[in-house]
């Protein structure tokens, strides 16, 4: 397994994106011309927004006994993760379980955010109950032991064909998982919170009676 190290932003910045939507954020990388919504992922636990830096994970599968479970080795990986990390797994959308209960246990006592598994993950009841946040494609019971190879650790990976570069900022809501470039992030985030704030002042308006094309053209949004 090729292992290599990642940068991370500032906490203050990445603290600064749960605080805005996905929706919002999507909005403002539609104008730059990014590319960085996933859409498709099943969240386990709603009501809930994260935001963190992008530690990836690319894998492979293959039928029971194509592996030895040295290939699969979760918890050499989650020991490299860090505080305030998101695990990103790229499983190519297969239907076979790359995290469970204890691993995720692990990652929570760590400080680790959440997880997006484009793939599997398995006890999802003991998932829920950790209150440790997830977005995947698939809930299954199908072990990865002796089915999953994992290559690479902090390369870039894709993630329902949206690029993730390990360091990248991601956020996730009820709504959808966002996938934050590093290197625009701070101008992403200042307009998001721009936008934020001009709707906030919308709902002020339409609350007191005005509609919405009365507000929108108050506010000079329309």
């Amino acid at each position: 397994m090729e292992i290599r190290t990642k940068k991370t932003l500032s906490k203050h910045l990445i603290h600064g994106f749960k605080e805005v939507s996905t929706s919002t954020i999507g909005t403002v990388m539609d104008r730059m011309g990014i590319n960085g919504i996933i859409n498709g992922l099943r969240c386990l636990m709603p009501g809930v927004r994260i935001a963190g830096s992008a530690f990836t994970v690319k894998g492979c599968v293959g039928t029971l006994g194509t592996y030895s479970k040295s290939d699969f080795p979760v918890g050499e990986a989650i020991d490299l993760m860090e505080a305030g990390d998101i695990l990103v797994v790229d499983m190519g959308g297969q239907e076979v379980s790359t995290m469970g209960g204890l691993g995720s246990l692990a990652m929570k006592l760590k400080g680790v955010e959440g997880m997006v598994v484009d793939g599997g993950i398995r006890d999802v009841e003991q998932i829920i109950s950790l209150r440790f946040p997830a977005y995947v494609v698939h809930t299954c019971a199908r072990s990865g032991q002796t089915r999953v190879k994992w290559l690479a650790v902090n390369g870039p990976v894709k993630i329902r064909g949206i690029r993730v570069n390990p360091g990248d900022i991601i956020v996730a809501d009820d709504t959808s998982v966002a996938v934050v470039p590093m290197e625009q992030a701070a101008e992403i985030l200042k307009e998001s919170q721009r936008i934020e704030g001009l709707e906030q002042k919308l709902e002020a308006e339409l609350k007191k009676g005005a509609t919405f094309l009365q507000a929108s053209k108050k506010l000079g949004v329309m």
